[in-house]
């Protein structure tokens, strides 16, 4: 049997292999990398008759990584960060975080508490499709938050009449009105008949009854406090019109889109 203990990182990867008797059979790292991981594999394999004899502990349970492995037919043990650094100190291991000691703390797991830990199993491809998307929705959901919380900050500093319109300024039709009129100077120029027509083209509800509010508000009198300089202005408008042109692209895979508009 060949236990291995991989301590994993975005670029670098560390390893010790070990045998039964807790010998250290070898050390060293794994480049991040399509050739590094085939370099291991192939090392690990040269050691081995049958791939199912290697076992393997790591921190983690998906990526690159753990596919690879798991792709080699190797046994694959996740085992939590915690739980290492907890038997670090059983193993009589210095408790300051030590790449190479993680790993072979790792290994050692898997030689005297192997019982206690439940193997991955390898995920069918429609289960990998769905781990896939369902993380990736989540990345879009948190830069969906903060693009919306940049844009938020940015028109409550120069434009907050806004969001009195919309208390979700981040909704597609906000967006696209913010787009258009990017001030409430520019807003308050614009008729009640030019407001619903361009509602109206976003598919919206009672445009009619929304753009007189819109236009009523428009007309109603400002914050009292200074106006920000033209100056300050155009700095705003650069920090949050990128943010405005990304923000729809987050909206059908994760919110979906309002009814109506």
């Amino acid at each position: 049997m060949l236990l291995v203990g991989i301590d994993w990182a975005d670029t670098e990867h560390v390893y010790c292999l070990m045998d039964d008797a807790g010998t250290t059979l070898a050390t060293g790292t794994i480049d991040h990398t399509a050739e590094g991981l085939e370099r291991f594999m192939a090392l690990v394999r040269a050691r081995v008759q049958n791939p199912q004899d290697v076992l393997v502990a790591l921190e983690t349970s998906h990526g690159p990584l753990v596919g690879a492995l798991l792709d080699q037919q190797f046994t694959v043990y996740a085992i939590n960060p915690k739980a290492v650094d907890r038997h670090r100190e059983r193993f009589r291991v210095a408790s300051a975080k030590s790449d190479l000691r993680d790993a072979w703390v790792l290994a050692t797991l898997l030689r005297t508490d192997r019982a206690q830990y439940r193997p991955l199993r390898p995920d069918s491809e429609i289960a990998q499709e769905l781990r896939a998307l369902t993380r990736d929705r989540a990345e879009l959901v948190r830069t969906r938050t903060i693009l919306s919380n940049q844009l938020t900050a940015c028109l409550k500093a120069y434009f907050p009449e806004f969001l009195a319109l919309f208390a979700d300024p981040d909704r597609p039709v906000a967006l696209a009105l913010l787009r258009a009129f990017p001030t409430r100077e520019a807003l308050q120029t614009v008729s009640a008949e030019k407001i619903e027509t361009f509602l109206r083209r976003h598919h919206c509800p009672r445009s009619r009854e929304w753009a007189a509010e819109i236009h009523t508000r428009m007309q109603a009198r400002g914050f009292i406090s200074p106006r920000p300089s033209s100056a300050r202005r155009r700095v705003w408008l650069r920090r949050w019109r990128p943010s405005c042109k990304r923000l729809p692209s987050t909206w059908p895979r994760t919110i979906g889109r309002f009814s109506g508009c």
